[in-house]
């Protein structure tokens, strides 16, 4: 589903295009850091009593 107006979509463009290579890489990491604390947080959730190995296996499948 794409519900963005063209116009937006290419001011996103623009703007990614005025980052540097280190900008847009931080940008991305901060992202899959944010994700793995969501995700993190979803799991024990569903169960508190997990285990480090058990929650690092949930994670890999859920990525």
């Amino acid at each position: 589903m794409n519900d963005t107006p063209d116009h937006i979509t290419q001011k996103l463009h623009e703007l990614m295009k005025k980052k540097t290579p280190t900008e847009r890489y931080k940008m991305g990491w901060s992202m899959y850091e944010t994700s793995k604390i969501l995700i993190t947080h979803a799991i024990m959730e569903e169960n508190p009593q997990i285990t480090q190995t058990e929650l690092k296996k949930k994670l890999f499948l859920r990525f």
